[in-house]
């Protein structure tokens, strides 16, 4: 973060917006994802060497890029984020600049957008390295829960959206590229095989 503004006080404060009483409790958008994408963004940032003013734009949003869903529908989640930042960006002393850069990192993480620079490539990165590894297998299950959980209902063809989501996906940077393809590759065929293995118990 800013001079002014370090990042234990950041992380301080957003910990204590998501442990708030009465804040929905997730099993996936939560503290726990939070503080994987801020590690993941940290170790690119570094990796990159990315300039420092940018780091702490790119860090803000990672910590900062799903608290909206604890203030609303899965929806537009990415423009309350933003809202909940800017209303903290006077106690945390935030540059306008830095903050206007931030917000910029939380919206290219929405679904749908594509991220151009090589800060906005790595905050995607990071909010989906999971893809490429064995904690997917986990993962998956936690967002079917939340889903069903925030839809109240019933997912039956969740596998099928899961396989779609991961064969139409990409990883930007080429360090994610080079770490992280061949087990995307292998979560893609386990889906697979929960599929065919669904169909075959599915009544004739």
């Amino acid at each position: 973060m800013d001079n002014k503004a370090p990042e234990d006080k950041v992380a301080t404060l957003v910990q204590s917006l998501f442990q708030s009483p009465g804040v929905p409790q997730f099993p996936y958008h939560n503290l726990e994802h939070t503080r994987t994408v801020v590690s993941h963004v940290t170790d690119l940032g570094i990796f990159y060497l990315l300039d420092h003013k940018v780091m702490i734009a790119l860090k803000l949003a990672a910590w900062f890029h799903d608290i909206g869903h604890l203030d609303g529908s899965i929806e537009l989640h990415e423009e309350r984020s933003i809202r909940i930042l800017e209303q903290q960006a006077s106690s945390l002393q935030i540059q306008p600049e830095t903050l206007e850069a931030a917000a910029g990192y939380i919206r290219v993480t929405k679904s749908g957008a594509y991220p151009l620079t090589l800060p906005e490539q790595i905050i995607c990165d990071a909010d989906t390295w999971h893809f490429g590894t064995n904690e997917f297998l986990k993962t998956d299950q936690l967002v079917r829960q939340e889903m069903e959980l925030r839809t109240k209902e019933k997912i039956l063809n969740w596998y099928h959206d899961s396989f779609e989501l991961l064969t139409t996906h990409q990883f930007y940077t080429d360090y994610c590229q080079l770490l992280l393809t061949e087990g995307k590759h292998k979560n893609i065929e386990w889906l697979f095989a929960q599929i065919i293995k669904a169909e075959k118990h599915e009544p004739k």
